[in-house]
């Protein structure tokens, strides 16, 4: 079918002169209109004065409704299988045990909240995709019995593995001598930072010591900043991937400290909570660069280990069609 009855094969000039657009229209109206329709857009576009239904431009009201921006900004992601995975990992990698009683107790967690994390990671996309309008909830009937359950085990399960990890720390005290001036800084930020997240996640919300929390914070914050201007021009890796997380948590914290506890809602208390994965990872990248640093990487920068996929260079020796990259 042509897109207009005219008579000529080419199409419309303007996306205005056809009754009835494809649905493709609202692109049109900002992408500047082709001589010649292509034969997917000729297909597709019914004859003048047919049956064929209109379909209707983007926010008509015959429209479906599109998701609501507002909801999609209110999903926050928390990598709960990112930390679980590396416990899980490390347990299952190390043969020879330095610390057998802890060890024993990071498998057990892990065996514990993997298969939970990934639970929670499956229930929030079957609730993101709406598709419990097409089970009648059925999938999301299982997704609660087995989040009931395992939220019920998981303080029994954190006290073990807390009183095992800090049994190992007073025995095992890290050694902070051959730390930067840096590194010394970032450590006492993420210490601050836990501390923080705990009284974040505690209940019921204590607004008193939220506040005394973001006093720590923002104290322990303030000679990395200071340490950050003085040496600009040295990309020292704590400077450069802990100091702005840190600020950004730090932000976070004190509004909800300054906020009434009944409007601080859970989703306020996820996005803390990423906030401060932040400034961890930020903190563990920092000291692969140092560590990739003294094994003959770049300085400041640190070696990318990682097992990156080959690609096709743009255009294939003799091939009129570029190479899609892998």
């Amino acid at each position: 079918a042509k897109a207009a009855p005219t008579g000529s094969a080419k199409a419309p000039a303007t996306a205005k002169a056809t009754t009835a657009p494809s649905a493709k229209a609202p692109t049109a109206a900002t992408a500047k209109p082709t001589a010649t329709p292509t034969a997917r857009a000729s297909a597709a576009a019914p004859p003048a004065g047919s049956g064929a239904p209109k379909v209707a431009a983007s926010g008509s009201a015959g429209a479906p409704p599109g998701r609501d921006p507002a909801s999609m900004a209110r999903i926050r992601s928390v990598p709960y299988e990112r930390f679980v995975r590396a416990c899980h990992v490390a347990a299952g990698n190390t043969k020879d045990l330095p610390a057998p009683e802890l060890d024993a107790a990071l498998k057990e967690f892990a065996d514990f909240a993997l298969p939970l994390s990934k639970t929670i990671g499956e229930a929030n996309a079957y609730y993101q995709k709406e598709e419990f309008k097409t089970d009648d909830f059925a999938k999301g009937k299982e997704f609660h019995k087995k989040l009931t359950e395992g939220f019920a085990k998981l303080p029994e399960v954190l006290a073990k593995v807390d009183g095992a990890l800090s049994k190992f720390k007073s025995a095992n005290p890290i050694d902070t001598s051959a730390y930067t001036e840096s590194q010394k800084l970032s450590d006492g930020v993420v210490r601050a930072s836990a501390d923080a997240l705990m009284v974040l996640v505690a209940r019921p919300w204590d607004q008193a010591k939220a506040k005394e929390a973001v006093t720590k914070l923002d104290a322990a914050i303030a000679p990395l900043r200071k340490y950050s201007e003085e040496h600009k021009e040295d990309r020292d890796p704590w400077v450069m991937l802990v100091a702005a997380p840190a600020d950004s948590f730090l932000n976070h914290m004190r509004t909800l400290s300054e906020t009434d506890p009944a409007e601080v809602k859970i989703g306020k208390l996820v996005n803390g909570i990423t906030l401060f994965n932040r400034v961890h990872e930020g903190n563990n990248r920092a000291l692969s660069r140092k560590l990739a640093e003294g094994a003959g990487g770049k300085p400041g920068l640190g070696g990318n280990n990682r097992n990156l996929r080959p690609k096709l260079p743009t255009r294939v020796p003799g091939s009129a069609n570029p190479a899609a990259p892998q």
